[in-house]
């Protein structure tokens, strides 16, 4: 086979693994991407196949464009939305359009730009996040302080444009990329007030995915309802107070066809559960304990017993719990799993694996495993 493939690539698997899968898939050596997407990007990536990987350095060269949502006072360290947070959210006034773009100004045009250190830039042969990473795992580095950096390289931004500044942080929104670098709103949703997760799934019942977000200030679960035309309507509330949410999961934890969710606190160290009515609504949760510092929750069915179950990762303890559902909504803790030493799992992702039933991918300590 010869020819471009256009892969829309999800959150989770690099430029590569696209790659690897698609190789197996095709019975083709000779795949290769024209430009790496960061693991939490999503979008176009084009791949060329067999003899049309001659033409890969000639896409690889061209102008791109880029859709980006910025969130204002918030600081990781990893300068992204993967990292651990660095601090507390700025609660202040934040700047105003004009401050705004008057700092973008230094991005315009050619300048020699410095790649970030959590990036895909080699140094000595090796990327340059899994340096980082390896470094601060042992101790020797903490992730935001790390001293080895990829050599500087020249850029040239065409033109960056500002479409919007959300005074609140308590919005989502969504932008799109022109060919020609220029950018444009196309929608912006309303949701709780800090959003700290989010999902899609239909949540009334009428075959659209919705957009359903747990929020940290408001202490709530909100429901964006789709219409199917790629608009939603206002935020729909369910206040889970005085629960702060650090994550969410959504499935149906009662096998009625409804859609319920489950959100993890970390401050309260519980897993809440609470199902939906139907109409984007959600009952009071129920509550259980759980370990130290809880992040992130997923789900799937574990142990093949047709039920959803929930895994919770306790940063506190570098440990993953496994909660067995009971199909009727509740839960019962199964098994204590010590994948890690060292820092926390940083992401957690229920997936089928090598066709022989469901597990999950977890990251940490610079590695997916």
């Amino acid at each position: 086979m010869d020819g471009l493939l256009i892969i829309d690539k999800p959150a989770g698997p690099t430029s590569h693994d696209v790659v690897m899968r698609l190789r197996r898939v095709l019975g083709e050596r000779r795949i290769g991407h024209t430009g790496t997407l960061d693991p939490a990007a999503t979008g176009v990536l084009p791949l060329v196949v067999g003899r049309a990987t001659r033409l890969a350095r000639f896409l690889t060269a061209g102008d791109k464009s880029y859709e980006a949502v910025i969130r204002l006072g918030v600081s990781t360290d990893t300068a992204d939305a993967d990292g651990a947070p660095i601090g507390l959210p700025f609660t202040g006034t934040l700047p105003s359009r004009e401050a705004v773009d008057g700092a973008l100004q230094a991005f315009r045009g050619t300048f020699l730009q410095q790649p970030p250190v959590f990036s895909a830039k080699k140094i000595g042969g090796q990327r340059s996040h899994r340096l980082a990473r390896s470094r601060s795992a042992i101790g020797l580095e903490s992730a935001s302080s790390v001293t080895s950096v990829p050599a500087p390289v020249t850029v040239t931004i065409h033109r960056l444009d500002i479409v919007s500044v959300d005074q609140q942080s308590d919005g989502i929104g969504l932008i799109k990329g022109f060919g020609d670098g220029t950018f444009k709103k196309i929608l912006e949703l309303p949701t709780g007030s800090l959003p700290s997760g989010t999902a899609f799934a239909d949540a009334n019942g009428d075959g659209f995915s919705d957009l359903i977000t747990c929020n940290l200030r408001s202490q709530d679960i909100a429901v964006n309802l789709s219409n199917g035309n790629g608009g939603f309507g206002p935020a729909i509330s369910t206040s889970i107070f005085p629960i702060t949410p650090s994550g969410l999961a959504v499935g149906d934890w009662n096998r009625d066809g409804k859609i319920d969710v489950a959100v993890v606190s970390l401050a309260l160290e519980i897993l809440a559960v609470s199902l939906g009515d139907g109409t984007g609504h959600f009952a009071a949760p129920l509550q259980y304990a759980t370990g130290v510092n809880p992040k992130q929750v997923a789900t799937a069915d574990f142990n093949h017993d047709t039920f959803a179950d929930l895994a919770v990762v306790d940063n506190g303890s570098s440990s993953i719990q496994i909660w067995r559902g009971a199909g009727n909504g509740q839960f019962a803790l199964g098994i204590l799993l010590n994948p890690i030493t060292g820092p926390a799992v940083r992401r957690l992702l229920a997936r089928k694996l090598f066709g022989s039933g469901n597990g999950f991918v977890y990251q940490g300590n610079g590695s997916a495993t």
